[in-house]
């Protein structure tokens, strides 16, 4: 199952309301929540959107996508400090 553009959207908002604003942690997010939402949906035809986002927020343990966020934005802090230190 693929999910349609609105459906993208839908998630991006969500993600976003979860209290993650920098679009390109949306969009790591992102494509690991629409893997999981398309999997629940494709398991539960009749699941709405919302909810599979919940229950793909919940597959990610206590601390939500916090564990994503850190991950992204370590692997962006490693790449621009190597170009620094390229660049030297």
């Amino acid at each position: 199952m693929k999910l349609d553009k609105d459906q993208i959207d839908q998630l991006k908002k969500l993600i976003s309301y979860k209290g993650y604003p920098e679009v390109d942690v949306q969009y790591e997010i992102l494509d690991h929540v629409a893997c999981k939402v398309e999997e629940l949906i494709a398991s539960n035809p009749k699941l709405s959107i919302g909810d599979a986002f919940q229950k793909a927020h919940a597959t990610f343990g206590i601390f939500g996508f916090s564990a994503l966020e850190e991950s992204y934005k370590k692997m962006i802090e490693k790449r621009d400090f190597e170009y620094t230190i390229g660049q030297s």
